[in-house]
């Protein structure tokens, strides 16, 4: 708000303009005072602050307004509002692909060490001259102000997705309770697969999988989903791009993730330092959320059909290590006799990714990985996935009802 500037009466106001110039230039002339010496005028420095907050509350209020229409029409978000996200994602994507590294990451380095940095200063600012609460107010409106900027981004670019009508309604698939046996005979299904897929994995001069490096797995990610835009009328319009390393993957790791993806770049930022097996499926499945999947168990479900229709054998087996993970779990608690019976099925390249992935996790359980996992629990909460870190497991109704759907199969 701008205030109107006060004006003040003077002692010398009601005598002649010749006395009152006189007295004008003698002040000048004993005591000088340049532009920087003035002193600032504090209600205007208020009315700044009161400025951005208004206009923060505004950018918030509107986006919370989009988001609250836009959920009452799930439909169009899947049928248009998708396609428009891609895109938008796709071109902010593109102008950051060039970097070898994440640009999201460095971006938020910078973010907390400007914020500090501006918290240091109004300290010392507050401590040595005056004005303290105008300092404050001015560094919490600003910061209040980028906050809204950021949230106004997410808000109209892709927040929408998480209230789409879901990949099951999109891909046409019937989702339901289903029985058991459906599940073992789905889980047999990806072991077969496994069998087949695994003697043709590339192999180095010790036998061991050639996975190659992290480059080479972005690609066989991007590879698959470009395989599936060309399979899936739904998926026609994605244009995947490179998928780039995290420089601070072990703290991912500290905080159980294997990958993340923030709109604001366009970028799918994978973890490159957990177990080479299940990081082609982790870039796709990132992927995945740029493409517009923001449910964990939808982007989990679009990345194991762009892992299927690869012809990479690195792809699918690293699809297929995914799949049968999430199903002998959910088997499991139903049946485990049924789910043991396919574990001695599988593989023994397999089992030793199981057994090196689980050796590789366990070295981070503690403190850390609670507070960030009931972090990103309570975060998929509030997008409207009720289950929370659990809804990363409930791709299982999504493969079951894909397998009934290709198969025929008879409950």
């Amino acid at each position: 708000m701008n205030y109107p500037e006060e004006k003040t009466r003077t002692v010398g106001e009601t005598e002649s303009a010749e006395n009152t110039a006189a007295e004008s230039v003698a002040t000048s002339a004993e005591a000088p005072a340049t532009a920087a010496e003035a002193p600032a005028n504090p209600r205007r420095r208020l009315g700044g602050s009161a400025k951005r907050l208004v206009a923060a509350v505004a950018l918030i209020a509107l986006s919370l307004g989009f988001l609250l229409i836009t959920a009452q029409f799930p439909e169009w978000i899947s049928t248009s509002y998708k396609h428009f996200s891609r895109f938008v994602i796709h071109a902010v994507g593109t102008i950051f692909a060039a970097a070898p590294f994440s640009v999201v990451e460095w971006l938020i380095y910078i973010a907390i060490a400007s914020v500090l940095a501006a918290i240091v200063v109004t300290i010392v600012r507050s401590i040595r001259h005056k004005h303290a609460l105008r300092r404050w107010a001015a560094l919490g409106s600003s910061l209040l102000l980028a906050a809204s900027m950021i949230f106004s981004m997410f808000a109209f670019c892709w927040a929408p997705n998480y209230r789409s009508a879901g990949l099951a309604y999109e891909l046409g698939l019937e989702v339901r309770e289903r029985s058991s046996d459906t599940l073992a005979a789905a889980l047999a299904e990806i072991v077969d697969e496994m069998n087949e897929v695994v003697t043709e994995l590339p192999a180095d001069e010790r036998g061991a999988v050639d996975w190659g490096g992290f480059g080479d797995q972005s690609n066989a990610a991007r590879r698959a989903w470009q395989a599936l835009a060309e399979e899936s009328e739904f998926f026609a319009d994605c244009a995947p791009l490179w998928t780039k390393p995290v420089a601070a993957s072990r703290a991912l790791s500290h905080a159980g993730l294997t990958g993340i993806f923030l709109p604001f770049t366009g970028e799918a930022n994978v973890n490159a330092d957990f177990p080479d097996s299940g990081r082609i499926f982790t870039m796709a499945h990132e992927t995945a959320h740029a493409m517009g999947c923001a449910a964990e168990n939808e982007a989990n479900f679009a990345a194991l059909l762009a892992c299927r229709a690869s012809d990479d054998p690195l792809a699918r087996y690293s699809g297929l290590l995914a799949a049968f993970s999430y199903c002998y779990n959910a088997l499991c608690s139903v049946d485990r006799e049924a789910a043991y019976e396919q574990w001695y099925r599988l593989p023994q390249r397999a089992i030793d990714d199981y057994h090196e992935r689980g050796e590789y996790w366990a070295r981070f359980e503690g403190e850390i990985q609670k507070v960030a996992t009931s972090v990103n629990d309570a975060y998929l909460k509030a997008m409207n996935q009720p289950s929370g870190v659990k809804s990363y497991g409930e791709v299982v109704d999504l493969i079951l009802a894909d397998f009934v759907a290709r198969t025929g199969y008879s409950e």
